[in-house]
Protein backbone atom coordinates (compact mmCIF):
# COMPACT_ATOMS: atom_id res chain seq x y z
CA UNK A 1 0.00 0.00 0.00
CA UNK A 2 0.79 3.82 -0.65
CA UNK A 3 3.43 5.15 2.58
CA UNK A 4 4.31 1.60 3.41
CA UNK A 5 8.23 1.19 3.60
CA UNK A 6 10.03 -1.50 1.07
CA UNK A 7 12.86 -3.02 0.36
CA UNK A 8 14.49 -4.09 -2.46
CA UNK A 9 17.19 -4.04 -5.08
CA UNK A 10 18.53 -1.76 -7.73
CA UNK A 11 18.20 -3.68 -10.95
CA UNK A 12 18.99 -0.45 -13.39
CA UNK A 13 20.38 3.12 -14.04
CA UNK A 14 18.66 5.36 -16.11
CA UNK A 15 19.38 9.18 -16.67
CA UNK A 16 15.17 9.68 -14.94
CA UNK A 17 16.02 7.20 -12.30
CA UNK A 18 16.51 3.99 -10.79
CA UNK A 19 14.50 0.69 -11.55
CA UNK A 20 14.13 -1.47 -8.06
CA UNK A 21 13.31 -5.01 -7.76
CA UNK A 22 10.88 -5.10 -4.58
CA UNK A 23 9.75 -9.05 -5.41
CA UNK A 24 10.54 -11.31 -8.12
CA UNK A 25 8.39 -9.90 -11.37
CA UNK A 26 7.57 -6.61 -9.31
CA UNK A 27 9.72 -3.70 -9.84
CA UNK A 28 9.33 -0.26 -8.89
CA UNK A 29 10.72 3.40 -10.04
CA UNK A 30 12.73 6.09 -8.22
CA UNK A 31 12.48 8.93 -10.29
CA UNK A 32 15.77 11.06 -10.13
CA UNK A 33 13.68 13.85 -7.69
CA UNK A 34 12.90 11.40 -5.22
CA UNK A 35 15.99 10.20 -4.54
CA UNK A 36 17.57 12.32 -2.02
CA UNK A 37 16.07 15.79 -0.32
CA UNK A 38 17.28 18.90 -2.16
CA UNK A 39 18.89 19.41 -5.17
CA UNK A 40 18.87 15.83 -7.23
CA UNK A 41 21.85 13.88 -8.47
CA UNK A 42 22.58 15.08 -12.01
CA UNK A 43 22.55 11.04 -12.61
CA UNK A 44 21.38 8.41 -10.50
CA UNK A 45 24.66 6.27 -10.38
CA UNK A 46 26.06 9.44 -7.84
CA UNK A 47 24.30 7.99 -5.23
CA UNK A 48 23.06 4.12 -6.12
CA UNK A 49 24.68 1.11 -7.73
CA UNK A 50 22.95 -1.53 -9.58
CA UNK A 51 22.62 -4.57 -6.98
CA UNK A 52 22.55 -1.96 -3.98
CA UNK A 53 20.04 -3.12 -1.29
CA UNK A 54 17.78 0.01 -0.38
CA UNK A 55 14.77 1.07 1.65
CA UNK A 56 12.14 3.06 -0.04
CA UNK A 57 8.22 4.17 0.58
CA UNK A 58 5.60 3.46 -1.79
CA UNK A 59 4.48 6.59 -3.01
CA UNK A 60 2.14 5.41 -5.86
CA UNK A 61 0.84 1.58 -7.18
CA UNK A 62 -0.01 1.08 -11.04
CA UNK A 63 -1.65 -2.78 -10.86
CA UNK A 64 -1.98 -2.76 -14.39
CA UNK A 65 1.95 -2.86 -15.17
CA UNK A 66 2.85 -4.45 -11.82
CA UNK A 67 5.15 -1.01 -10.89
CA UNK A 68 4.84 1.44 -8.29
CA UNK A 69 6.77 4.72 -7.87
CA UNK A 70 8.96 4.51 -4.89
CA UNK A 71 10.93 7.39 -3.09
CA UNK A 72 14.34 6.65 -0.90
CA UNK A 73 14.51 10.28 0.20
CA UNK A 74 10.55 9.77 2.26
CA UNK A 75 12.41 7.48 5.01
CA UNK A 76 14.50 10.30 5.91
CA UNK A 77 12.84 13.94 7.48
CA UNK A 78 12.80 16.86 5.12
CA UNK A 79 15.64 18.83 6.67
CA UNK A 80 13.49 21.69 5.09
CA UNK A 81 10.54 21.28 7.28
CA UNK A 82 13.00 22.91 10.45
CA UNK A 83 15.16 24.83 8.46
CA UNK A 84 14.46 28.08 10.46
CA UNK A 85 15.19 26.51 13.50
CA UNK A 86 18.91 25.98 12.35
CA UNK A 87 19.50 28.71 9.71
CA UNK A 88 18.75 32.46 10.84
CA UNK A 89 19.46 35.47 9.03
CA UNK A 90 22.84 36.79 9.43
CA UNK A 91 24.33 33.10 10.87
CA UNK A 92 27.88 31.98 9.27
CA UNK A 93 27.54 28.38 8.53
CA UNK A 94 30.42 26.30 6.56
CA UNK A 95 29.07 24.59 3.08
CA UNK A 96 30.79 22.87 0.56
CA UNK A 97 30.25 23.88 -3.32
CA UNK A 98 29.14 21.01 -5.65
CA UNK A 99 28.01 22.71 -8.52
CA UNK A 100 27.34 25.74 -11.03
CA UNK A 101 24.92 27.33 -13.30
CA UNK A 102 25.46 30.71 -15.07
CA UNK A 103 24.48 32.78 -12.10
CA UNK A 104 25.69 31.34 -8.78
CA UNK A 105 27.10 28.34 -6.74
CA UNK A 106 24.56 25.62 -5.00
CA UNK A 107 26.15 24.15 -1.92
CA UNK A 108 25.65 21.35 0.62
CA UNK A 109 25.12 22.72 3.89
CA UNK A 110 24.19 19.42 5.19
CA UNK A 111 22.65 16.20 4.09
CA UNK A 112 19.23 16.86 1.86
CA UNK A 113 19.96 20.91 2.37
CA UNK A 114 21.03 23.34 -0.47
CA UNK A 115 22.39 26.58 -0.04
CA UNK A 116 22.60 28.94 -3.21
CA UNK A 117 25.18 31.74 -3.36
CA UNK A 118 24.97 34.23 -6.22
CA UNK A 119 27.27 35.69 -8.32
CA UNK A 120 26.84 39.60 -6.97
CA UNK A 121 27.02 38.18 -3.66
CA UNK A 122 30.35 36.76 -3.66
CA UNK A 123 32.60 40.13 -3.75
CA UNK A 124 31.57 43.83 -3.08
CA UNK A 125 34.30 45.27 -4.85
CA UNK A 126 34.65 42.49 -8.32
CA UNK A 127 32.37 41.46 -10.64
CA UNK A 128 32.72 38.22 -11.80
CA UNK A 129 31.16 36.53 -15.63
CA UNK A 130 31.29 32.91 -13.69
CA UNK A 131 30.82 31.61 -10.01
CA UNK A 132 33.40 29.33 -11.34
CA UNK A 133 35.55 32.47 -11.27
CA UNK A 134 36.54 32.69 -7.66
CA UNK A 135 35.05 29.19 -6.63
CA UNK A 136 36.23 25.87 -6.40
CA UNK A 137 33.75 22.71 -6.53
CA UNK A 138 34.47 20.28 -3.63
CA UNK A 139 35.63 23.36 -1.26
CA UNK A 140 34.40 24.71 1.57
CA UNK A 141 33.37 28.01 2.21
CA UNK A 142 32.20 30.30 5.47
CA UNK A 143 29.10 31.82 4.43
CA UNK A 144 26.56 34.49 5.58
CA UNK A 145 22.70 33.33 5.72
CA UNK A 146 20.89 36.16 3.88
CA UNK A 147 17.73 34.49 4.04
CA UNK A 148 15.09 31.35 3.45
CA UNK A 149 13.52 31.18 0.26
CA UNK A 150 10.64 28.87 0.67
CA UNK A 151 9.92 28.57 -3.28
CA UNK A 152 13.04 26.80 -4.25
CA UNK A 153 13.43 25.38 -0.93
CA UNK A 154 17.28 27.02 -0.45
CA UNK A 155 18.86 28.97 1.94
CA UNK A 156 20.44 32.34 0.58
CA UNK A 157 24.00 32.51 1.20
CA UNK A 158 26.79 35.27 0.66
CA UNK A 159 30.27 35.34 0.94
CA UNK A 160 30.88 39.17 0.58
CA UNK A 161 28.43 39.81 3.69
CA UNK A 162 31.03 38.28 6.15
CA UNK A 163 32.94 41.35 5.21
CA UNK A 164 32.21 45.66 5.73
CA UNK A 165 31.00 47.16 2.89
CA UNK A 166 34.05 49.18 1.44
CA UNK A 167 31.44 51.68 -0.82
CA UNK A 168 30.21 52.53 2.49
CA UNK A 169 33.32 53.41 4.75
CA UNK A 170 34.45 55.16 1.20
CA UNK A 171 31.32 57.64 1.18
CA UNK A 172 32.12 58.29 5.52
CA UNK A 173 35.56 58.98 4.50
CA UNK A 174 35.34 60.75 1.25
CA UNK A 175 33.98 63.90 -0.59
CA UNK A 176 34.20 65.86 -3.48
CA UNK A 177 37.58 67.52 -3.74
CA UNK A 178 39.20 64.94 -1.43
CA UNK A 179 42.96 64.20 -2.22
CA UNK A 180 43.55 60.07 -2.79
CA UNK A 181 46.59 58.11 -4.33
CA UNK A 182 45.50 55.11 -6.61
CA UNK A 183 47.17 53.14 -8.35
CA UNK A 184 46.78 52.47 -12.44
CA UNK A 185 45.09 49.26 -13.10
CA UNK A 186 44.64 49.82 -17.03
CA UNK A 187 43.67 52.27 -19.59
CA UNK A 188 41.17 52.86 -22.89
CA UNK A 189 40.19 55.24 -25.18
CA UNK A 190 37.87 56.75 -22.38
CA UNK A 191 40.21 56.73 -19.56
CA UNK A 192 41.78 55.47 -16.70
CA UNK A 193 40.94 51.87 -14.18
CA UNK A 194 42.62 53.25 -10.99
CA UNK A 195 42.45 51.52 -7.53
CA UNK A 196 42.42 53.01 -4.19
CA UNK A 197 44.09 50.95 -2.71
CA UNK A 198 42.84 51.78 1.24
CA UNK A 199 39.22 51.17 0.65
CA UNK A 200 39.89 47.57 -2.37
CA UNK A 201 37.83 49.55 -4.85
CA UNK A 202 38.28 50.76 -8.19
CA UNK A 203 37.60 54.12 -9.47
CA UNK A 204 37.57 56.16 -12.68
CA UNK A 205 39.15 58.86 -14.15
CA UNK A 206 37.90 60.21 -17.64
CA UNK A 207 40.29 61.18 -20.49
CA UNK A 208 39.63 65.57 -20.07
CA UNK A 209 40.56 64.84 -16.47
CA UNK A 210 44.10 63.61 -17.05
CA UNK A 211 47.05 65.42 -17.45
CA UNK A 212 49.40 63.43 -19.85
CA UNK A 213 47.71 64.00 -23.16
CA UNK A 214 46.76 59.89 -23.88
CA UNK A 215 45.66 57.20 -20.99
CA UNK A 216 48.06 55.16 -22.79
CA UNK A 217 50.95 57.01 -21.36
CA UNK A 218 50.51 55.67 -17.53
CA UNK A 219 51.53 52.72 -16.72
CA UNK A 220 49.99 49.57 -14.72
CA UNK A 221 51.13 49.80 -11.13
CA UNK A 222 51.94 53.38 -11.44
CA UNK A 223 50.69 56.16 -8.35
CA UNK A 224 48.96 59.37 -9.46
CA UNK A 225 47.50 61.63 -7.41
CA UNK A 226 43.44 62.79 -7.98
CA UNK A 227 40.56 64.28 -6.63
CA UNK A 228 37.15 63.42 -6.47
CA UNK A 229 34.80 64.72 -8.31
CA UNK A 230 31.29 62.49 -7.63
CA UNK A 231 31.02 59.69 -5.52
CA UNK A 232 27.92 57.09 -5.87
CA UNK A 233 28.34 54.33 -3.19
CA UNK A 234 25.00 53.29 -4.01
CA UNK A 235 26.10 52.20 -8.00
CA UNK A 236 29.61 51.29 -6.90
CA UNK A 237 30.86 54.72 -8.92
CA UNK A 238 33.46 56.77 -8.36
CA UNK A 239 34.89 59.69 -11.26
CA UNK A 240 38.43 61.37 -10.35
CA UNK A 241 40.50 63.95 -11.35
CA UNK A 242 44.35 64.53 -11.95
CA UNK A 243 43.60 68.36 -13.28
CA UNK A 244 41.30 69.22 -10.04
CA UNK A 245 44.06 67.36 -7.86
CA UNK A 246 46.62 70.03 -9.76
CA UNK A 247 44.12 72.90 -9.02
CA UNK A 248 43.74 72.19 -5.39
CA UNK A 249 47.41 71.61 -5.01
CA UNK A 250 48.18 74.76 -6.97
CA UNK A 251 45.79 76.83 -4.68
CA UNK A 252 46.87 75.27 -1.11
CA UNK A 253 50.16 76.69 -1.96
CA UNK A 254 49.75 79.89 -2.83
CA UNK A 255 47.62 80.19 0.23
CA UNK A 256 50.19 78.45 1.83
CA UNK A 257 52.67 81.25 0.64
CA UNK A 258 50.49 84.37 1.58
CA UNK A 259 50.63 82.84 5.17
CA UNK A 260 53.84 82.68 4.98
CA UNK A 261 54.68 85.83 3.86
CA UNK A 262 51.91 87.15 6.78
CA UNK A 263 53.77 85.53 9.40
CA UNK A 264 57.23 87.19 8.05
CA UNK A 265 55.21 90.91 7.88
CA UNK A 266 54.11 90.70 11.18
CA UNK A 267 57.46 89.30 12.99
CA UNK A 268 59.11 92.06 11.58
CA UNK A 269 59.31 94.87 14.50
CA UNK A 270 57.91 98.52 13.43
CA UNK A 271 60.15 101.28 13.96
CA UNK A 272 58.44 104.92 15.21
CA UNK A 273 59.89 108.56 13.71
CA UNK A 274 61.81 109.26 16.62
CA UNK A 275 63.80 105.66 16.96
CA UNK A 276 64.71 106.34 12.88
CA UNK A 277 66.59 109.87 14.06
CA UNK A 278 68.06 108.43 16.92
CA UNK A 279 69.61 105.83 15.15
CA UNK A 280 70.42 108.33 11.83
CA UNK A 281 72.28 110.68 14.83
CA UNK A 282 74.17 107.53 15.98
CA UNK A 283 75.18 106.82 12.82
CA UNK A 284 76.50 110.25 11.65
CA UNK A 285 78.53 110.15 14.95
CA UNK A 286 80.31 107.25 13.94
CA UNK A 287 81.38 108.90 10.69
CA UNK A 288 82.73 111.55 12.48
CA UNK A 289 84.73 109.73 14.60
Amino acid sequence: PVGSRVKGKVTKLVDFGAFVEVEPGVEGLVYISEIRWGKPPAHPSEVLKVGQEIEAIVLNVDVERQRMSLGIKQTQPDPWTTVRERYKIGDRVIGKVYDFDQYGAFVELEDGLVGYLHVSNISWTKKFKHPSEALKKGKKYELYVLGINDKEHFVELSLKHLYPNPWEKLQKEVSENTPLKVVVRGASSKGLIVELADYQVEGFVPISQLVRKSPFEYKAGEEIDVAVISIEADKKRIVLSEKVYQRIKEEMEKKAMKEEEKKIAEAKPTLSLGDILKQEIERLKKLKE
